[in-house]
């Protein structure tokens, strides 16, 4: 049995502890191969990754990196006898009140000050976490559950019958083609996007890519570069990121679809001489924050249309 400082000292010295999210544009050609259907399409909401674990008559809230959440049950309405003890719940937390910078904020690990009353009202009121995976907590402690998704997304649903608690539909698709269209519906509707699970897929820590693929709404900007930024390993000498600024605020982007090693050569020789900084890119991001800070920009086809920044996104 995994007790709960066993489990503590795992999250602080694991550097992925779950499983991530690749992009469907991020996805290799060897591992778009490996992708079956049907698989499971379910929306995806525009909130915080939450993991949950029950030890005795704690609840306890954690990030994608492993950190506790400035979070308790109360907030949420939860109680102990609607988890499961030995089981990680992985869950969106969203809120319909906060901004998801606001909310990252207020669940923010770091966080020390207390909320205020407008926050604290709003956490207590509109807090919701969509589940939508089930991994038992010593397989999570390895890293790997062998059971598929079909296995622990059935767990999950047997797990939280009758207890009021949320768990994201699972919509088959028969190919990518359908997918990106259902996406770009959830992306209408207001939601960040879509993620696409494999049905046989097994859980593993670290993993990102076909195990479970996103679509998400991006905003769109044509930016002077300013500066790059070089890789390493295999990467060291090659242009890794390129540096912008948007809002008075410097930022690196890195990469984007159709960045292939031989693109990456090819437009290092073109900033020896002089045709990277200072030229016109298609940057995408996911969104804006309040201060002006792109969230999960990337760098996509140089625009030798235009001469002149944009000031907004389109």
């Amino acid at each position: 049995m995994i007790v709960e400082q066993q489990f503590f000292d795992h999250l602080a010295t694991t550097a992925k502890p779950v499983q991530l999210v690749c992009n469907v544009d991020d996805l290799s050609a060897a591992a778009a191969r490996r992708l079956v259907y049907p698989a499971y399409a379910q929306v995806k909401y525009d909130g915080v990754w939450c993991g949950v674990v029950r030890f005795g008559d704690e609840i306890i809230y954690f990030s994608r990196t492993g950190k506790r959440f400035y979070l308790d049950a109360a907030t949420l309405n939860h109680t102990p006898g609607m988890f499961e003890e030995q089981v990680v719940y992985i869950g969106e937390l969203v809120n319909s009140m906060l901004s998801l910078e606001e909310l990252s904020g207020a669940v923010n690990p770091n966080r020390v000050a207390l909320w205020d009353q407008a926050t604290n009202e709003a956490m207590t009121s509109a807090s919701v976490c969509y589940f939508h995976d089930y991994v038992p907590l010593g397989d999570f402690v390895q890293g790997v559950c062998t059971q598929s998704y079909a296995q622990r997304g059935e767990a999950l649903c047997e797990s939280l019958i009758g207890t009021g608690l949320k768990v994201i539909q699972n919509v088959p698709m028969d190919n990518l083609e359908q997918f990106e269209i259902w996406s770009q519906f959830r992306i209408n509707d207001g939601h960040e996007g879509a993620v696409l699970k494999q049905i046989g897929a097994s859980w593993v820590a670290g993993h990102k890519s076909f195990h479970t693929i996103k679509r998400v709404r991006q905003l769109h900007l044509d930016l002077k570069c300013i500066g790059v930024e070089y890789g390493k390993g295999k990467f060291a000498g090659l242009i890794a990121k390129l540096k912008f600024e948007y809002g008075g605020k410097p930022f690196f982007a890195g990469l984007g679809k159709g960045w292939t090693l031989e693109r990456m050569q090819r437009e290092t020789n073109a900033h020896v001489h002089g045709g990277v900084v200072g030229a016109i890119w298609h940057v995408s991001a996911l969104q804006v924050s309040s201060q002006w800070v792109l969230r999960l920009p990337k760098t996509n086809e140089r625009r030798i249309d235009k001469e002149q920044p944009d000031e907004k996104a389109w």
